[in-house]
């Protein structure tokens, strides 16, 4: 993809990063997120999920 300046122009620009690894527990899985980055295209999120076992 082709910008103005550049291949990706501002689509990849960081403009900021957050890191935690914050996990969300909920009745069938738990999520973790590990970073959200901000840039003018839009959030860019990185997560993982575990289902919760049964019993």
């Amino acid at each position: 993809m082709r910008g103005p300046r550049g291949r990706a122009g501002l689509h990849e620009v960081l403009l900021l990063v957050a890191a935690a690894g914050v996990l969300c527990p909920t009745s069938v899985a738990e999520v973790c997120f590990e970073w959200v980055k901000l840039t003018p295209a839009g959030l860019r999120v990185s997560f993982h999920v575990t289902p919760r076992s049964r019993r």
